[in-house]
């Protein structure tokens, strides 16, 4: 722990727990996790190191750590070798105390959260600030559909169906958080400084979910719209079916469907199926032939859900992306 004091300048300490000790606490932990006793700035601590071989969700390491601090009497953080920058954002988001190994130490128990030493650095007045929704349509669509790279900006605006302004706005926005550049002289275009999965990584901290409102409602929904949620999810992994059907929509299509008379009777609290209702066309990034939502829009959409069944099988579709 002597890099703890070296990076962030903070006193810690660890050692390990006697056999005695760890003969009280269930297998299925113990086989999860290396622990140790130790402290941080004279706090008592237990330090809970993912084994390599361990798979996890946010939704069960929050269970575990109850289980653990019921155990211990004590505070728990969660010490990982490598994280991606999505994982480590959805800990921060579900406040669930952990160490990254000489990079980021996030402890909301005792009031702690440290970077390294780059982001250290920077002015700890400025926030990250989410993209703009046409921002994250285009860069989804380009993980998933299509290159935009070197596709002059005008042209551009008429493959998304954006107007030249509302691009020109998103390319600043790439070029303020460090994730593409304008290059030409005649015409402009955008070229991104990562690609395949470093990109989603780099990308992640500034996405949100699509969703901008739900509905519910009984029969069956016009076919405009794809199905997402669970039902999408079982698409993409070995998730089964839901019990109901989940459908997205894009607002625009919503309102103009809504205004046709073209849906059935939605209600905000009943009805056996669900509608989303999201910030953008999820026809655009999927194919106007897909019979789901892309899935980076569905993990988005889906990040926050608390079953454990849920994260696993998001975290699973993420894994076996092909960038």
């Amino acid at each position: 722990m002597t890099y703890l004091n070296d990076i962030f300048g903070l006193s810690a300490t660890a050692k390990p727990i006697s056999q005695q000790e760890l003969k009280s606490l269930p297998l299925f932990l113990s086989g999860r996790f290396e622990l140790l006793k130790g402290s941080i700035n004279q706090t008592k601590v237990l330090w809970a190191k993912i084994r390599d071989e361990v798979e996890f969700t946010p939704g069960n390491l929050k269970k575990q750590a109850g289980q653990l601090k019921s155990w211990a009497m004590t505070i728990v953080i969660f010490v990982f070798d490598e994280l991606d920058s999505w994982q480590r954002k959805r800990l921060i988001e579900r406040r669930i105390n952990f160490l990254q190994t000489a990079r980021q130490l996030f402890v909301p128990d005792i009031l702690l959260e440290l970077g390294d030493i780059q982001q250290r650095n920077k002015s700890t007045s400025v926030k990250t600030e989410a993209l703009s929704f046409p921002a994250q349509l285009t860069i989804l669509f380009h993980l998933q559909n299509k290159s935009v790279e070197h596709i002059a900006l005008n042209e551009l605006a008429r493959l998304l169906n954006y107007t030249g302004m509302t691009v020109t706005r998103l390319t600043r926005e790439f070029e303020s958080v460090n994730l593409a550049k304008v290059r030409g002289s005649k015409e402009k275009y955008l070229l991104f400084l990562y690609t395949g999965k470093r990109l989603w990584e780099q990308a992640f901290p500034f996405l949100r979910s699509p969703v901008k409102e739900i509905w519910f409602y009984d029969g069956h929904f016009p076919t405009d719209a794809l199905p997402g949620g669970q039902q999408a999810l079982a698409e993409y992994s070995m998730l089964s079916q839901g019990n109901y059907y989940d459908y997205c929509l894009g607002k625009e299509k919503f309102r103009s469907m809504k205004l046709d008379g073209e849906l059935p009777k939605l209600d905000k609290k009943y009805g056996t199926n669900r509608l989303e209702v999201w910030h953008y066309e999820p026809s655009i990034i999927a194919g106007f032939a897909a019979k789901t939502v892309d899935k980076l829009s569905l993990f988005l959409s889906m990040k926050n859900e608390t079953d454990e069944r849920l994260q696993a099988a998001l975290n699973d579709m993420i894994k076996n992306m092909r960038w």
